[in-house]
């Protein structure tokens, strides 16, 4: 199909000046009914969602381009053929390999996609990692699939394999619905189930499980866990279009740069006293970014005239306190070991 589409109101950008006018490069995700929530505005307490246009691909001169905008006007022709279902497939999986690769580049894996360490970025990459982690939440942060997209576009492959396990060993069942009346054998199977998730499984006996899935069974440390949930809370509170300089800019970068840093410095490593050195300098980096992002976030709340909506960002705010908290005890934690 053709599609063509048109800005209502462009506005003149000064730092396109590096774009190569002959774009050159593989396709990513092509779509022009991407759903996404709308931006927050003054009085709407509870944003609505939209199709949106957002193409994407990866340029040889430019890296990866993104065109992504909810209100250009769109003329789509007739299809003259439709994919069928594998081939729609095959294109998803070449679209994500794409990323992968993309995201290889970047980080610059070990010469390969996926490296050799859990988190896929070698140390001295970690703040090139931070941003390029920050860059793939905010793509895949709402998708249903959006664990296993993350980890492999980041190459994290460690992290595909417990997946992998977890799916193998849990066979179309639910770990939450596994009934009251289990046998030995679903008894081993939960245990197994809390060593593949890295041991965060709580349950209040066999089928009663009274926490979330997100909270209870995963298997990063539970800071990393927090920190994208308050990426993704943030993204839908806050104007993700605000220019730079302006404290909802600043809120969000703040909370993607600490959560790819978490990531990246928290998942994996050998123990050795070199690695948490490492580790407590990534910590300190994200404490001073989430600190950036508290005075941000209190400027936004102080300039709120929406009730609802300032309450959505006092609790934000609250979330951020709490992550900041449990950054500084894991500090103290890491550094009484070494």
């Amino acid at each position: 199909t053709r599609l063509e589409f048109t800005n209502p109101a462009p506005e003149a950008v000064a730092d396109l000046g590096s774009l190569d006018p002959d774009q050159v490069g593989l396709v990513g995700d092509m779509t022009a009914a991407r759903r996404v929530r709308l931006p927050a505005k003054k009085g709407v307490s509870r944003p609505g969602w939209s199709n949106a246009l957002y193409l994407e691909w990866f340029s040889e001169a430019n890296g990866r381009i993104l065109i992504e905008a909810n209100d250009f006007k769109l003329r789509i022709s007739g299809h003259r053929w439709h994919m069928d279902e594998d081939d729609e497939e095959a294109q998803k999986l070449a679209n994500l390999q794409a990323m992968r690769d993309f995201m290889a580049r970047v980080i610059n894996r070990d010469g390969k996609a996926g490296g050799n360490s859990a988190s896929g970025a070698l140390p001295h990459d970690a703040d090139v990692a931070g941003r390029a982690f920050g860059e793939v939440l905010e793509k895949y942060g709402t998708d249903p699939d959006s664990e296993r997209k993350e980890a492999f576009v980041m190459g994290w492959d460690r992290k595909l394999e417990a997946l992998a396990d977890l799916d193998e060993a849990l066979d179309g069942r639910s770990p939450y619905h596994i009934g009251e009346d289990a046998d030995g054998e679903d008894e081993e199977m939960m245990d197994q189930f809390a060593d593949l998730c890295g041991g965060y499984f709580c349950d209040d006996g066999v089928g009663d499980f009274d926490c979330d899935e997100d909270e209870c069974f995963n298997d990063e440390e539970p800071v990393v866990v927090k920190s994208r949930e308050l990426c993704l809370l943030a993204m839908d509170l806050i104007d993700q279009q605000a220019p730079p300089g302006t404290p909802a800019h600043e809120i969000i970068d703040c909370l993607l740069d600490a959560s790819g840093k978490l990531t990246g410095a928290i998942d994996g490593g050998d123990g050795s006293p070199s690695e948490k050195n490492y580790v407590l300098t990534m910590l300190k980096h994200c404490l001073a970014r989430a600190n950036r992002g508290i005075g941000a976030l209190q400027l936004l709340i102080e300039r709120e005239g929406d009730a609802d909506h300032r309450a959505a960002l006092e609790h934000l705010l609250s979330g951020v306190f709490e992550m900041r908290e449990d950054i500084t005890e894991l500090h103290s934690e890491i550094r009484g070991e070494i």
